[in-house]
């Protein structure tokens, strides 16, 4: 036992100055260690003739971790591996004391009343009824308040589901998941990191954090959307192959809760956008009748009612202020069109929705330029869809005007399989570069599509060109 304890207490003593790749090597030393105090250990307390296979077995795995310290020291993570054979070899040594213990006490209060043949039997029936059963439930206890509740992953999977269940908001929803994996797993420290919608991070803690932690991606169908920081060191921060499928499973709801979170923090912040642009648009109408469209028929009717008192004795000057009254509304006129142009484009009444993009792709090209629109499949679309439909088309035929220099311009409006509209233009112009940002018009495109739950893409086929790409669902609008 002192030929263990003492190179095992030197190992100790030079773990605590070691650093870097040293320190790793180490470790290797101080599980080889533990090892063998095991081994010595159940030697001396179970003598027996298998005790040279033991001190085989402790020899050949302390020569094993001197090799894989010295030639190969990160051939194994020797922090869970040594974390590990700390905490249940610990238990194991601490449980077989207990039974010793109990045995112990059995014999020595009943062997002096029935003998000791009789107090044997008598302990070995106690300990069977009573024992055994109380042995088991502190056996329990103990790895609960030790490895936490990840022993029972049915426990620590539905109190993580309560919690989340009780929070309200995104951060009360992390901070949950963050508490309940602390306390599943009984470590000091769990953070919860989380993208947000507009390029900001939520972060939730629970407890300390220490100076160095590992961090586990979460994902939400196969997309990336946060990470979960736990200790690097510590006897409870190493996990077994049964304990990081438990992780995973947590981790899966912590990535529906985040996910759930981002979701609403985008739908109140889209909620607010649609507030903001409502006002915003009542206020631009109220602005243009109000300064433009009302002061030009408030001097169209003083001019009608001047020229009706000019009209016995001086006609002449009553005509002229009759035609100019009749400019003004002409230019009225002129205003009603653009509000209404602003509101809907009139286009897609008159001509629908493939000839109103065919008279919008005749503007931004040159003659020399030909667009050929394919349209099918375009009856009853929703009013929402038909302009968000014409606003891409009417956009990406601006961008291949101004930037492609392209030859030929195709558009194709069409249902898909899902009955979606599909919105492609494509240009065999020059591209776009890879390294360049995305302009107003490009942001516009997809945000235009994102109003109505769908998506837009913008590509670079490898024949050359660019290909400008809107989905738009077509459920939930009423016919046009």
């Amino acid at each position: 036992m002192v030929g263990v304890l003492l190179p095992l207490a030197v190992v100790t003593h030079r773990l605590r100055a070691a650093a870097g790749e040293d320190r790793r090597r180490m470790r290797w030393l101080l599980w080889a260690g533990v090892v063998d105090a095991l081994v010595v250990l159940g030697a001396v307390l179970f003598p027996s003739t298998t005790l040279s296979l033991d001190l085989s077995v402790a020899v050949g795995l302390t020569g094993l971790a001197v090799t894989l310290g010295l030639l190969r020291p990160r051939a194994v993570d020797i922090d869970r591996l040594l974390g590990g054979t700390l905490v249940y070899g610990g238990l194991a040594v601490g449980v077989v004391l207990l039974d010793l213990a109990v045995l112990a006490a059995l014999g020595a209060l009943l062997g002096t009343a029935v003998g000791e043949r009789d107090a044997t039997l008598v302990s070995v029936l106690l300990v069977a009824v009573v024992y055994v059963p109380l042995r088991a439930a502190l056996w329990r206890l103990v790895r609960r308040w030790v490895l936490g509740e990840r022993e029972d992953p049915y426990r620590v999977v539905s109190g993580l589901a309560e919690r989340l269940e009780r929070s309200d908001g995104a951060e009360e929803q992390l901070m949950a998941v963050a508490a309940g994996i602390a306390e599943a797993f009984r470590v000091p420290y769990v953070g919860v990191e989380v993208d947000s919608a507009d390029g900001g991070r939520l972060v939730a803690g629970h407890g300390t954090r220490p100076g160095t932690v590992q961090s586990l991606p979460i994902a939400y169908r196969g997309e990336g959307v946060g990470r979960l920081l736990l200790p690097r060191s510590g006897v409870r921060a190493h996990l077994v192959t049964r304990d990081e499928r438990l992780l995973a499973d947590v981790v899966r709801q912590a990535a529906a809760a985040a996910r759930a979170g981002s979701l609403a923090a985008q739908l109140q912040a889209s909620r607010e956008q649609l507030v903001t642009a409502r006002e915003e648009e009542r206020r631009r109408l109220r602005r243009d009748l109000h300064d433009g469209l009302g002061p030009s028929l408030g001097a169209v009717v003083l001019r009608i009612d001047t020229a009706r008192n000019l009209a016995a004795s001086r006609p002449d000057d009553a005509d002229a202020l009759l035609r100019q009254a009749r400019d003004d509304v002409a230019a009225a006129l002129a205003d009603v069109r653009r509000l209404v142009h602003d509101l809907r484009p009139p286009a897609l009444d008159d001509l629908g929705l493939a000839g109103a993009v065919r008279q919008q792709a005749e503007r931004p090209l040159a003659p020399a330029v030909p667009v050929t629109v394919e349209a099918e499949g375009l009856a009853d679309l929703p009013a929402a869809v038909e302009v968000a439909a014409y606003r891409i088309a009417s956009e990406a035929l601006a961008n291949a005007a101004r930037h492609a220099a392209a030859t030929r311009v195709r558009v194709r409006l069409a249902r898909d399989a899902g009955g979606a509209l599909e919105a492609t233009v494509t240009d065999d112009g020059v591209g776009i570069a890879p390294d360049r940002a995305a302009g107003v018009g490009l942001v516009s495109l997809r945000e235009r599509a994102a109003e109505l739950g769908g998506r837009c893409t913008v590509s670079c086929p490898a024949g050359g060109g660019t290909q400008v790409r809107a989905v738009l669902p077509v459920e939930g609008g009423g016919p046009a």
